[in-house]
This record gives structure tokens, sequence and C-alpha cells, in this order.
């Protein structure tokens, strides 16, 4: 198989458009290089893991409450993980615990910097991406400039 940026691309160009519609469609025959890609377990496996997912995103439900006088949309709960490398394992517990518990407030806390440090090395590049951050008026209740610098990087 060629790379997967190649193979969509074919696609693509096949298709006119990508979507997962379309990759799902062209992968179905065993013979297309992506068929073990999308078709990567048994129907039986595919159906719990799909309905895992499911059950996944109800615990990722959010709901508006008011921070400071301004509507929030917050997590109800909060992954924690209990397990180890060999055995991973994690939980879901409801924000307000979170909050109030010092060690867990400060676990969810770094998990929030990783995170905000994915999403800025994955835009970073884009040179409009600090301008949007700085320009955004309901992102901080303070001046841009005291936060980033001339560069647009964080100080």
């Amino acid at each position: 198989m060629g790379d997967l940026r190649s193979e969509l691309l074919k696609i693509r160009e096949k298709r006119g458009i990508l979507t997962p519609r379309i990759v799902y469609e062209e992968a179905k025959a065993k013979s297309h290089p992506l068929h073990d890609r999308v078709f990567d377990m048994p129907q039986k496996d595919a159906a719990e893991a799909h309905y895992m997912a499911n059950a996944a995103q109800l615990l990722r439900v959010t709901f508006r409450t008011d921070l400071d006088g301004k509507p929030a949309d917050l997590r109800a709960f909060w992954r924690v993980d209990r397990g180890t490398p060999e055995k991973p394992a994690h939980e879901y517990v409801p924000i307000d615990e979170i909050a109030v518990d010092p060690v867990s407030r400060e676990v969810m806390l770094r998990e929030m910097m990783r995170a905000w440090k994915r999403f800025k090395n994955r835009y970073q590049n884009h040179t409009e991406f600090f301008e949007l951050v700085r320009n955004d008026p309901d992102l901080f209740p303070v001046d841009p400039d005291e936060l980033f610098g001339e560069t647009g990087e964080a100080s």
C-alpha cells in the first residue's frame, strides 16, 4: 500500500470529495489498500465498539451553569485514570467532586495544560492562529498584550 495520505487523495480524486462515508464505501472491497484499516475487527466486535463509543459520549455530556456571572458549558464528569501502563483503566467522576479535592483538581489542571499544549502544537505553524487567540474577546477578561508578547508567543 502507498502511504495513507496518497490513498486518501486517490479516493478524493476519484469521488470529488473526501468524507468518512466515502472512505468507508471505497474500502469495502477486500482488495482496496485501506480495507484492513477500516474493517479492522469482526462485525460483532465492531458493533460493541460502536455501542461503547456511544456510552462514552454520554459521559462527556456538558451542562450549562453560571461562572462569575457568565454562562458556561462545563463537562458533568471528568475522566480519571486509575490503571497502570500495563492495564489502563479509568472512571468518570462528577466535576463537583474533582473541584473540591485538591489532589484531583491539580491532576485535572495538569491534564488541561497538556491538552492546551497539544492544541497549541497542532496549530502553531499557522501564523493566523495566535492572532485568532489574541483577538478573541471572550477568551480572557484581560488585555491580550499582558498575556502574549509581540510575537504572539505565550509569556
